[in-house]
């Protein structure tokens, strides 16, 4: 009987095999592009990175970013003013220009390379915003535990503002900043939201009127050889006031999950013949215990 198993299992492997059939792409071909990736912070030296990704599936899947194998020409044009400006290659991706990004010009860029498409795009930098109030405070959720929670407020002006939030401890003992997870918030005397590790904002419901955000995160400690929890450390929040190039950008970043079910992500791109971002942003820093 094991013999009349097994012969069965044979045959049926064989069939198997016998159906298989390759089927040939019948897709459009897509072309190697340059990837941008350009926010012009105000008041800072305008750089901007490139890399080339060569898309293996299609427009929407895109694989690991590629150096350049030689240097591409760029050319940013403030429109505000008129003046045009020739950048220097200061690595192996980094291209920067002799200005600094200023408050509500306007700015194009065009990259050029002889084996890829033209690229080129068109932003404008925000407006500063600044914090004018806030305060912090602990909350024990358990003997073991506990939360920290920031109030920070400030005034939108205008018809439409994006922003995003970024909160940082600070290790003064290796000299580095720990991106932390906002684990939620909420916007004035709404209801609370579930956070994430960057907070990605939309003036809708305080247009042209007083943000107050909350936030709630978990404290961070330093810790002896044995992991016994030491000092809290210092925080800093940096608030950003961006283009809607950024916004959207990173809003359709954050929508990407990682794993064997995910649904593919169409990623903003405002980048003519290419991908990425070129946009701007103006940013302000709190620093608090």
């Amino acid at each position: 009987m094991k013999n009349v198993y097994f012969t069965l299992i044979i045959s049926l492997f064989v069939i198997l095999i016998s159906c298989e059939k390759e089927i040939e792409f019948k897709g459009d071909s897509v072309q190697d592009l340059i990837v941008v990736n350009g926010v012009l912070e105000k008041d800072s030296v305008i750089q901007i990175s490139l890399s080339v990704t060569k898309p293996s599936m299609g427009p929407d899947y895109f694989g690991q970013n590629q150096y350049l194998k030689s240097p591409a020409n760029l050319i940013l044009t403030d429109n505000t003013t008129g003046e045009t400006f020739m950048s220097t290659m200061n690595s192996l991706s980094y291209y920067s220009f002799g200005t600094t990004a200023k408050s509500d010009h306007s700015y194009s860029i065009n990259i050029s390379h002889p084996d890829y498409l033209t690229a080129s795009a068109t932003t404008s930098i925000p407006q500063g915003v600044s914090i004018i109030d806030w305060d912090t405070s602990t909350i024990n959720v358990s003997d073991y535990s506990s939360e920290k929670k920031l109030n920070l407020s400030w005034m939108d002006t205008g018809e439409e503002n994006f922003y995003f939030v970024e909160l940082f401890s600070i290790d003064t003992v290796y000299n580095q900043k720990n991106l932390l997870y906002i684990y939620s918030y909420k916007i004035n005397e709404g209801t609370m939201n579930d956070g994430s590790s960057m907070l990605i904002l939309k003036d809708d419901l305080f247009n042209n009127s007083l943000c107050q955000l909350s936030i709630k995160f978990n404290p961070d400690y330093y810790y002896d050889q044995n992991w016994v929890k030491l000092d809290e450390k210092s925080y800093k929040v940096v608030l950003h006031k961006v283009s809607k190039e950024v916004y959207n950008y990173y809003k359709s970043v954050s929508k990407i999950n990682i794993g064997p079910f995910s649904e593919p992500v169409k990623v903003y791109t405002n980048i003519l013949n290419g991908l990425g971002v070129f946009g701007g942003k103006s940013s302000t820093t709190l620093f608090f215990e």
